[in-house]
């Protein structure tokens, strides 16, 4: 075989071959609530378009409002706390909010910050063992049941002094130390020295 002769060599079209890059489709407000009600009525035809809003601009909030299981324990508890009064829901909101900022460091790690979302969960779910306790009071509410809530209460401190522990090795570890203070209107500061 020889060589092929500049007459005999064709280009080659790259662009027909090519498969072009697709932006992810933009999904109007009208079309997502639809998209959001066939889901959770449990309709499978939606996951293709929950997909696709997933990787577009839209996936960062789907990801905290929907797919965060600790903002989802806390919109519970402040239900349980709070009921039907959407003040005192959103007064609670703004409370966790301004403490997790609080407990949160400028230059906070993914560790630090699931640490720190853990601590207020588990600071809500103490008010939370507390406010049934305090339902019950003057009830008629075995011995029994008043023991199993004052172990409810128990463990969820329990688990709220572990969440801050965890959360100060975490911060020493970045290099600082932590100190971890309660002040009687349960306010908590975290200190990074």
């Amino acid at each position: 075989m020889g060589r092929a002769t500049a007459t005999e060599m064709q280009p080659i079209d790259v662009t027909s071959t090519a498969t072009p890059v697709r932006k992810p489709r933009e999904f109007t407000t009208a079309e997502v609530n639809a998209i959001i009600r066939l889901a959770e009525a449990g309709d499978r035809t939606a996951l293709p378009d929950i997909r696709a809003i997933l990787s577009g601009p839209r996936r960062k909030y789907f990801m905290e409002a929907v797919g965060n299981p600790g903002w989802a324990l806390r919109s519970h508890i402040i239900q349980s706390l709070s009921g039907p009064n959407l003040l005192g829901q959103e007064v609670m909101k703004a409370t966790i909010s301004d403490l997790e900022q609080e407990l949160t460091p400028p230059d906070a790690t993914p560790l630090e910050r699931l640490l720190v979302e853990r601590a207020v969960a588990c600071w809500l779910a103490i008010h939370d063992a507390e406010k049934v306790e305090m339902d019950g009071r003057g009830k008629d509410i075995s011995a029994q049941m008043r023991e199993l809530q004052q172990r409810r209460i128990d463990r969820a401190h329990n688990r709220f002094l572990s969440a801050l522990k965890a959360l100060g090795t975490a911060q020493r570890l970045k290099g600082g130390s932590t100190t971890v203070s309660m002040s009687r209107t349960d306010k908590l500061t975290v200190k990074s020295e």
